[in-house]
């Protein structure tokens, strides 16, 4: 693909259609010339990236997006950010969950070490995540370990979070067995995260293992949105057990036994500066802390 074709493309996408990108772009370009590149770009994949009137993405043009958009926007302050590097300066991406509950703890004991310690933290899925590490966008990014993570990637394991199906509290299953039975009859539907995210990959794979096709139904792009869906009665959700953040109590987690657990880690592609080892290695030490205090409230 032509990298300045994925350019316009990316200026089309974030600003909603030909005419407003021209407006936005950087270096002039007219509107027929814009248009006359993104139709051969189009060509080259064999696919329509997006209806013009009135604007909207395809789904071939929204996973194009989401592919380059993180290398597009990190290219803004991309020059700033070069010249700092002896600033101290640490780029962090991570879960939403994480992000909200646990990494301003792990963030409060780093800066008393490097007080003067600059961070840059953003929200990423495990292939944003992979992506950023790539272009050199991130230092270090906490995330589940997708199947094919890259070799070249280093890694510290952090946590092990097992698979659950949710159901409603007042739902008669008890186990997922007498679920699994109403999949294999066809009467229910299953909420998940979208097919390309790890828990869900992982979780059709081992029901493939055991004879069972169980596509989802219904696929949003949240932990949270599967509870919701549950709650309105919509199907049967995919989860996980995250530590220190319990399920509704209008929700019953059924336990996936047999199933593998997904493994939470920190990446990193180059050599770690002082302030990103000590936030791996502080991060390490408040999971494991985290992990033994819920084990003895158990």
């Amino acid at each position: 693909m032509n990298l300045h074709h994925l350019e316009l493309f990316y200026y089309v996408s974030k600003h909603g259609g030909i005419a407003a990108a021209v407006t936005h772009m950087p270096y002039g370009i007219q509107q027929p010339g814009l248009s006359a590149q993104i139709i051969q770009l189009e060509k080259s994949l064999g696919k329509t990236l997006f209806a013009r009137r009135p604007f909207a993405l395809t789904p071939h043009g929204e996973e194009l997006y989401r592919s380059i958009a993180p290398f597009f926007d990190g290219l803004d302050g991309l020059e700033t950010r070069m010249k700092e590097t002896g600033a101290g300066f640490l780029s962090i991406t991570a879960p939403p969950t994480l992000l909200r509950d646990h990494l301003p703890k792990v963030v409060a004991e780093v800066q008393q070490v490097f007080p003067r310690l600059r961070l840059r933290i953003r929200e990423a899925n495990p292939i944003q995540a992979i992506s950023l590490l790539f272009t050199e966008q991130i230092d270090v990014a906490v995330s589940l370990r997708v199947e094919k993570t890259p070799k070249d990637l280093h890694m510290q394991s952090l946590a092990s979070l097992p698979m659950v199906l949710l159901v409603p509290a007042k739902a008669s299953w008890r186990n997922t067995e007498q679920v699994f039975e109403e999949v294999r009859r066809g009467t229910i539907t299953l909420i998940s995260l979208p097919h390309r995210e790890a828990i869900t990959q992982t979780f059709l794979q081992e029901l493939q293992g055991r004879g069972l096709d169980w596509s989802a139904g219904i696929e949003v792009n949240s932990l949270q949105l599967i509870q919701s869906y549950v709650l309105m009665g919509f199907g049967v959700g995919l989860s996980v057990r995250i530590p220190s953040q319990p399920f509704p109590a209008d929700l019953r987690a059924l336990p996936l036994k047999g199933f593998p657990s997904l493994e939470v880690g920190a990446f990193w592609r180059n050599p770690l500066s002082l302030p990103a080892k000590h936030f791996v290695e502080t991060l390490h030490r408040y999971i494991k802390k985290l992990a033994r205090t819920l084990t003895k409230g158990e």
